[in-house]
């Protein structure tokens, strides 16, 4: 077998990057509007498939409304649905996914398009003046991307635009250069403008920023000026969160943590996709009072986050500080297999290999359900090791992260590079 080379590109944690602080009176759907690796994407997704409703401000029962999505078996619907006069009108079948709503002609006031409970939860209020299709822009459109590191075409300066009075504030970017070496550099804060790096950067692992914020902050490169970072307020010293358009995608684990109460007794059901674009769906019992729980999956998205009944108190859900790194099938008939590990420069971070002898290309098993097995324990250093056992497949995980990025590198008895 050739060498096989990998990175985990985690980036700092947010504990509410996916769910602001919220509370929910019984069972149903967290918001995912509010937090910072969240956006809209104009398709409605469900925790659980439910009904339409279509609520109609005005008289509309000479107009038809048109909903497409996808029904609780996964099954692509077109449904019609009558119009009715300064009421309600619900869907036929229920939905796990909306992608579009429709109507035939111009409405006589305002829709709202929604489910039981939450009118607007899919399309706030508005009157389309001819037939066309319903801008779908409600708080169950969101859905929350987890970020890893940031990457440029070309090395060049990191700019950090302070839109309020940062000149007191040290910000600290850690990277990679042009030649793939790690580097940091310490950048003063701007007074209403922008502060930028002498120093070139292709990749930006995190920036640190010394104290809190006088106003938004966000930072880029030239070419996209919040291409690492997008506007935000620092409350206090802590890292920026990663969440630009030049950011990559890192799967991750999923946080929830309860700001005061005990939330034990509370199940939450986090629905999204995997690295690899699959759905995924993890079910997560709820922290105690003023704790945190961990998932053990790895969501590279997040789209619904449902709970199975009441909270006590506010909870936020956000990105974890663990995870781990596909399953790499290796051939089984080899022994004698060597592993490096390497940590970027000045990263703070502890890892574990893993290795099983299931065979996660079968369909028995795969990544979440493979035995993996510890073959040299944690560890927060460089580290190499050689495994004589024979082994079928290998990964990396990250069991604590707050900054910098880990690599892997394994060869083989006769590899060629």
């Amino acid at each position: 077998m050739r060498p096989i080379s990998l990175t985990i590109g985690l980036t700092p944690a947010d504990a509410d990057g996916i769910c602001a602080a919220q509370t929910k009176a019984g069972a149903g759907e967290l918001l995912l509007s509010g937090g910072a690796l969240s956006t809209c994407v104009g398709v409605a997704r469900l925790g659980t498939a439910a009904q339409i409703t279509v609520v109609c401000a005005a008289d509309e029962s000479t107009r038809t409304f048109t909903v497409t999505g996808v029904d609780a078996n996964d099954h692509v619907t077109v449904e019609k649905i009558a119009g009715v006069d300064t009421n309600t009108a619900t869907s036929t079948y229920s939905y796990r996914e909306v992608s579009k709503v429709s109507v035939d002609g111009a409405n006589t006031g305002n829709v709202e398009i929604g489910i039981s409970g939450d009118d607007n939860a899919i399309a706030t209020a508005a009157t389309l003046t001819s037939a066309s299709n319903y801008v779908l822009n409600g708080v169950l459109t969101y859905e929350a991307t987890m970020f890893g590191v940031a990457e440029v075409g070309t090395a060049a300066t990191v700019k950090i635009y302070s839109a309020g009075n940062d000149s007191g504030d040290t910000f600290t970017i850690y990277g990679q250069d042009a030649n793939k070496v790690d580097i940091s550099e310490a950048v003063t804060g701007a007074n209403a403008d922008t502060a930028t790096s002498t120093k070139l950067f292709k990749k930006v692992y995190a920036i640190y920023d010394s104290g809190a914020s006088a106003g938004a902050v966000y930072a880029g490169w030239v070419e996209d000026v919040d291409g690492i970072a997008k506007s935000q307020s620092m409350g206090g010293a802590g890292y920026l969160v990663m969440n630009g358009a030049y950011c990559s995608v890192q799967a991750r684990h999923i946080s929830i943590t309860s700001a005061s109460a005990d939330e034990s007794g509370v199940v939450f059901t986090v629905v999204g996709l995997d690295r690899r674009g699959a759905r995924l769906t993890e079910e997560i019992t709820g922290p105690t009072a003023a704790a945190t729980v961990k998932g053990d999956k790895n969501f590279s998205i997040v789209q619904a986050v449902y709970i199975s009944g009441a909270l006590t108190g506010n909870v936020t859900i956000g990105s974890a500080d663990e995870c781990e790194s596909q399953a790499v099938p290796i051939d089984y008939y080899i022994q004698g297999v060597s592993a490096a590990v390497h940590h970027s420069t000045g990263s703070s971070l502890t890892h574990r290999f893993l290795d099983t002898l299931d065979n996660v290309l079968s369909g028995e098993r795969n990544e979440n359900t493979a035995r993996w097995n510890e073959e040299t324990g944690t560890s927060t250093n460089d580290e190499t090791f050689a495994s004589v056992a024979v082994i079928k497949a290998v990964r990396l995980e990250v069991t604590a992260h707050t900054q910098g990025v880990v690599d892997l590198l394994m060869a083989f008895p006769g590899a060629v590079s």
